[in-house]
């Protein structure tokens, strides 16, 4: 194995904190599905904007195998939330509270130490993947698993309940008040070594930011050439690879659960 791949193969296998823990697991799945879904239609847009309908055409299929992805898992929870609603919430919590962080924010050109942190600053400014969306599917699964309504709750549970619900609506103000900051500063703008070393500007993350914890395809405004397409394949790898582990965790480690992901992700 080629010190390249080791490399790759060490950051992929980066632990997503779910401790092993089936409910932490498929939370974070249904999150992580959705975020792709969004990721990558928001990067074929782009590419179909500027002109490269091949790239549009596979970001666009990504993400539409994505949301299938995202209807199993939310299945799942969904399921998980009528037999132990009060288990399933404090997992949704604990989760929320660790932050969703995909393998890729240690990514590493072998020259920028803060690679992920500039690579999710381009994404922000261009509307691939931004906080904003981030509290959108937070508040999309809180609506689609009926959190506000789960009754009997223990007092703990109830506490992670109200954190859940009220979550959206902080983040939100917190990501208005980093624009806020952004319009004030001067932009610096950072290269890039997949495209060539060229710059790219970045959106001001500062201390009051959210971090979305994800990795997305940014794309230079000016084009969406042969660089981007090279850019976009490596880490479509890089995310499979990461995904497999995902996949063989599941299996490995949510023994009991067979049945029921075999019965929800047959589902349309």
């Amino acid at each position: 194995m080629s010190d390249a791949f080791s490399d790759l193969y060490h950051h992929a296998l980066k632990d997503p904190r779910t401790e092993n823990n089936p409910y932490l697991g498929f939370i974070y799945t249904s999150f992580q599905e959705r975020a792709t879904f969004i990721s990558h239609g928001n990067t074929a847009r782009l590419a179909r904007e500027h002109g490269d309908l091949k790239l549009a055409q596979i970001c666009g299929t990504i993400a539409s195998d994505e949301k299938r992805h995202e209807t199993a898992y939310t299945k799942i929870v969904e399921k998980l939330f009528e037999i132990d609603p009060d288990g399933t919430v404090l997992a949704f919590a604990d989760m929320m509270r660790k932050k969703i962080s995909m393998p890729a924010h240690l990514m590493y050109d072998g020259r920028d130490d803060n690679l992920f942190d500039h690579f999710s600053a381009v994404a922000q400014r261009l509307g691939v993947y931004t906080a904003r969306d981030y509290a959108d599917i937070l508040e999309h699964l809180v609506g689609r698993w009926k959190v506000e309504n789960l009754m009997g709750l223990s007092a703990e549970g109830q506490k992670a309940q109200d954190y859940v619900c009220g979550l959206p609506p902080r983040i939100r103000r917190l990501e208005e008040r980093a624009q806020g900051r952004a319009r004030a500063k001067e932009v610096p703008r950072i290269p890039f070594s997949w495209i060539y070393d060229r710059e790219s500007e970045m959106f001001f993350r500062g201390k009051e930011a959210v971090d979305t914890g994800w990795f997305c395809c940014p794309v230079a405004r000016s084009s969406c050439n042969a660089a981007l397409v090279i850019m976009s394949v490596r880490y479509m790898f890089w995310f499979v690879l990461s995904l497999a582990f995902v996949t063989a965790n599941c299996v490995m480690l949510y023994g009991n659960f067979g049945e029921i992901v075999i019965a929800f992700s047959t589902q349309e």
